[in-house]
């Protein structure tokens, strides 16, 4: 997988000449998230091979914050993206953990976006990653009807429960579609193919929509 360095160092692209960008975001830095995490490249290794362009992006510190310059620095991404990949017109976004929060609230200000995915989503401890703003972020993510939403968890995941999970989901425009994975937990440890999977399956139910 050939990637370049972007954003100052805190991007690694793989541009596939697609008609469509995915960003993929990662878990909270505190707890150890980065680009390199199992899942962020799973995902990115999943569309790479699907010959679509990619960047995965490192937020900068380590995300002791309200969620506003991670934001930023999504919408930056979308940008680099678009002005670099002469092919991409649309963006989709995957975050994992506290990057679906992000990722989800940065689709409301790139309007190239058709969708996202949510990966685990934190949904029962946001307030506490975002310094109890995460009712802003999640305020932005619901704002747009016209995209494609995926969200996914497992049942046995470590921070957020099936029913809270599924309360959450609720919430947001008709159309989503969520997906529980028996026997996950929050870190996919080895079994990362399984989010792969229902990734995969959402895709080929959008048809030509996100990929045309």
């Amino acid at each position: 997988m050939v990637e370049i360095t972007v954003l100052d160092g805190y991007g690694r692209l793989s541009d596939r000449n697609s008609s469509t960008a995915v960003i993929v975001l990662h878990p909270w830095g505190l707890l150890g998230g980065n680009m390199n995490n199992n899942v962020v490249i799973a995902v990115t290794k999943y569309f790479h091979a699907k010959r679509i362009t990619t960047l995965r992006l490192n937020f900068k510190g380590y995300q002791i914050s309200r969620g506003h310059d991670e934001v930023k620095q999504v919408e930056d991404a979308a940008k680099c993206l678009l002005s670099n990949c002469k092919e991409a017109k649309n963006i989709l976004i995957v975050g994992y953990s506290y990057g679906s929060i992000i990722g989800a609230s940065a689709s409301f200000s790139i309007q190239e976006c058709v969708g996202y995915v949510l990966i685990a989503p934190p949904f029962s401890v946001s307030h506490w990653l975002l310094l109890f703003n995460s009712s802003y972020h999640l305020k932005r993510a619901v704002e747009r009807d016209n995209m494609a939403r995926l969200l996914l968890i497992g049942t046995h995941d470590n921070f957020t429960s099936k029913s809270a999970f599924l309360k959450a989901a609720s919430k947001f425009p008709v159309g989503v579609v969520t997906k529980v994975i028996s026997g996950l937990d929050h870190f996919f440890f080895g079994v990362e193919h399984r989010v792969i999977l229902e990734i995969d399956e959402w895709i080929k139910q959008q048809g030509d929509s996100l990929f045309s």
